[in-house]
């Protein structure tokens, strides 16, 4: 059944078949959860299930209107009319121009909602699905909710708001929405999923799956670049570096440093040693190994974790979380060097000789 293609997400899946059996959608639903947690999925599978030929019930994922909203889903190449998007990026001024924007205009509401006057075309209910709702501009929420409190039940249209960061929309648009919540789908989810696609080994596939922590999506893309595996090896390479930078002499420091002071490198490799740290941290206490991302790395853990204890490892996870934050905006790579180095190898007591080379 196709509600069964989001089975990794059983609560929703039920919550939306319930929903779509009873006839009786409502205006307005939330979708939240992290990223590649399956809404965008469930967003598809909602508007099939409101528009399938085949009746009431789950869609049969064949007809026309199911397969018209399945091609759709591309903000970019919308082919059935009654299945609208609302994006980042994606308003088209007047003259022809393309928002640069990352986020939803004002502008882009209210183009929307000049779209909404009219009944559905073909369509027993038309879907509107806000992609990233929460990267809508202050203005742009105010005029969403204004389109929210408007009756549109005589046009039959529903609103989808998909959203990794609800808390960033408008108290008065959530309390409008419908909740649904997507958990992080589990890794053996991810490696059925894998496998299923085919052109891997379980292992590779259970690999893929710890590292996407979560994200089926991240974990699907990955798998299918033939450019991706080399990362394989050097995520291997970066950690084999910190974990000898943790417990090595000084001269581990030199090539560790002078790699990470490269900008472009020092995103991905705060984001490794944040995943790191938290599998540190459930190694130190005590947690089932199942839970650890890197556990290729499960040996090094453990000899690091039996020196640290949980505040130590929590307040380096928030230090590296806030240089990651920085190094968006303004820091320069070797700045956020140093502050890596200086802030988590001196505080936590290394010898004077090994902390003294961080400045040689």
């Amino acid at each position: 059944m196709p509600f069964d293609e989001i089975g990794y997400q059983p609560k929703a899946a039920t919550i939306l078949r319930r929903i779509v059996e009873r006839g009786h959608a409502a205006h307005a639903y939330l979708f939240h959860g992290p990223p590649g947690s399956g809404k965008r999925e469930a967003a598809r599978l909602f508007a099939q299930a409101q528009n399938c030929e085949g009746g009431a019930g789950d869609p049969c994922g064949q007809c026309r209107a199911c397969d018209q909203i399945a091609r759709s889903m591309d903000p970019d190449a919308p082919l059935y009319p009654d299945l609208v998007h609302l994006a980042p990026g994606r308003f088209v001024a007047s003259d022809g121009k393309k928002q640069a924007s990352d986020t939803i205009v004002v502008d882009a509401v209210r183009q929307l909602r000049q779209s909404l006057y009219n009944a559905p075309l073909v369509a027993r209910r038309r879907v509107v699905v806000v992609h990233e709702a929460d990267k809508m501009q202050p203005a742009a929420q105010n005029a969403f909710l204004k389109t929210l409190e408007e009756p549109l039940e005589k046009i039959r249209t529903t609103f989808l708001l998909l959203s990794a960061r609800p808390q960033a929309l408008l108290p008065t648009i959530r309390s409008r929405c419908h909740a649904v919540f997507f958990a992080p789908v589990p890794a053996e989810a991810i490696v059925r999923r894998l496998l299923s696609a085919g052109g891997l080994e379980e292992a590779s596939a259970a690999l893929w799956a710890r590292l996407a922590d979560g994200n089926l999506q991240a974990a699907l893309t990955l798998a299918a670049d033939p450019d991706a595996s080399p990362l394989i090896a050097e995520r291997a390479d970066w950690l084999t570096r910190w974990e000898a930078v943790i417990a090595g002499p000084a001269a581990g420091y030199a090539e560790f440093e002078a790699e990470g002071r490269k900008r472009d490198e020092m995103p991905k490799l705060i984001d490794l040693l944040i995943g790191w740290h938290r599998d540190l941290l459930v190694v130190q206490s005590g947690g089932d190994p199942r839970h650890v991302v890197n556990l290729d790395r499960l040996d090094a853990l453990r000899a690091a974790a039996a020196t640290l204890d949980g505040p130590e490892i929590v307040r380096r996870i928030e230090r590296l979380v806030a240089i990651r934050g920085a190094l968006d905006v303004y820091i320069r790579g070797d700045l956020a060097m140093d502050a890596l180095l200086a802030d988590i190898l001196v505080s936590a007591k290394l010898p004077a000789g090994r902390a003294d080379s961080l400045y040689r």
